[in-house]
């Protein structure tokens, strides 16, 4: 199993910052970058350019959906990026998440892997006066 780390939002190849977690509020959209990492060899995993991510998101329904990511850049297929619409945000659950990088891209050799603490739902109170 590999794991992914949170990275901020405007990372780019060899320019980005470790992040603990992605603040969201319910119902924005929001975008998740992540760099792919082996802990046993402790470096970054990269895949081939023919590799598909996907990401698995919960809802607080206990339902829940995949997006495929990209690569941030081609010259390093480690940071990947997930875009996510307000309406797919609505009932998302804070927490970890899994993915799977499909390695050949045609569902033969699969990875598994995990971002803990990936996101972090922010409760707004707003009065209305």
């Amino acid at each position: 199993m590999i794991l992914g780390k949170m990275i901020n939002s405007a990372a780019s190849l060899n320019s980005f910052n470790y992040i603990g977690s992605v603040d969201y509020v319910l119902g924005d959209a929001i975008t998740l970058n992540f760099q792919l990492f082996d802990p046993q060899t402790k470096m970054r995993f990269i895949p081939p350019s023919t590799a598909i991510v996907k990401v698995t998101f919960n809802n607080m329904d206990t339902s829940q959906f995949s997006e495929t990511g990209s690569f941030i850049n081609a010259l390093d297929q480690s940071l990947i990026t997930v875009d996510l619409p307000g309406t797919s945000t609505i009932q998302l659950l804070d927490g970890n998440l899994t993915f799977t990088v499909d390695l050949l891209g045609d569902g033969t050799e699969i990875v598994r892997g995990i971002i803990y603490s990936a996101l972090h739902q922010v409760i707004t109170n707003i009065s209305i006066l």
